[in-house]
Formats: structure tokens, C-alpha cells, sequence
């Protein structure tokens, strides 16, 4: 067992690559496994969550203006400048962020704030409302990812 107190040692060093390729769930649950001190970790996953929002947003402004995706945009828009004034509309519109929140906090490949951020672009809802919805996201799915982690653990010692 040396090789995992060398990985325990080691862990800042391969926790950004975990981060990388295995997303905030991969981080987390290996952390907390690994005995590493949560209060510095969450807080570090949450700040590399909030800043791939302004990096999903560039890239996402810069898709529409394609000139594909800008006709596309424009015929979606006008399509849906009619919807806007029925009452599903209005009913849907208010639950846009809940959605946006529910996508940001799954802690599954295709969950999280990529998703989320492409959500919330595409609801036009404002980024300084979006920041804080996706952020909250992030930070509420860190903990359902503790609270999955702690369960799996308890299993794995019962078995």
C-alpha cells in the first residue's frame, strides 16, 4: 500500500489533471476518498467551475455568428417571437432557471456547467443572473457528489 500514500502525498499534483478529465465528479469523489481536506478542494472545484462560464460563453457567442448559425438563429427568433406571448410561455419562462440549476448540478457526463452554460445561452437568460445560478448549481452539486461519496463508502465498508 505505499503506492496509495505516494498518491495521497501527490494528490494536488493529479487532482488538476482528474479535473480535466474526469469533471468536477472525478475531483470530489476522489479527494474524499483519497482522505484529502475537503475545505480546500470544494472551494477549488467551485472556482474552476465558475470560470469555465465565461469561457463556454465566448465560445458559444462566437458560434452564432457563423453564417450557418446565424440564419438558423434568425429564423429560430422569428419563430419564436409568437410563442413568446402565449401563457405556456410565460408559465415555462419562469422555471428557465430552475432547468438551468437542475442541468448544473447532475453530476453526469453531459451535466454540468458546460451544459448548463449552453442552456442558459440558449434561454437568453442574463449572464449576471446565469453566473449565480450556475455557480449555486456547482456548489450544490459538490455536495450531493459528498453525500454520494460518503454513502458509497459506508457500502464499501459493509460489504
Amino acid at each position: 500500500m505505499e503506492w496509495l500514500e505516494w498518491i495521497k502525498q501527490t494528490y494536488p499534483v493529479y487532482f488538476f489533471g482528474l479535473y480535466v478529465l474526469g469533471g468536477r465528479t472525478a475531483a470530489i469523489l476522489s479527494a474524499q476518498w483519497l482522505g484529502q481536506n475537503l475545505l480546500f478542494f470544494l472551494p477549488l472545484i467551485v472556482l474552476l467551475d465558475g470560470l469555465q462560464i465565461p469561457l463556454f460563453y465566448r465560445l458559444y457567442e462566437g458560434a452564432v455568428r457563423f453564417p450557418g448559425l446565424s440564419r438558423l438563429n434568425r429564423w429560430l427568433t422569428q419563430k419564436g417571437e409568437g410563442r413568446q406571448q402565449s401563457w405556456a410561455w410565460r408559465v415555462w419562462s419562469a422555471w428557465k432557471g430552475l432547468g438551468v440549476f437542475l442541468i448544473t448540478v447532475m453530476p453526469v457526463k453531459g451535466g454540468g456547467m458546460w451544459s448548463g452554460v449552453l442552456m442558459a445561452f440558449s434561454l437568453k437568460i442574463p449572464k449576471k443572473v446565469s453566473y449565480l445560478i450556475l455557480i449555486i448549481g456547482s456548489l450544490a452539486g459538490c455536495f450531493i457528489l459528498l453525500g454520494l461519496g460518503e454513502t458509497l463508502a459506508y457500502f464499501w465498508k459493509a460489504v
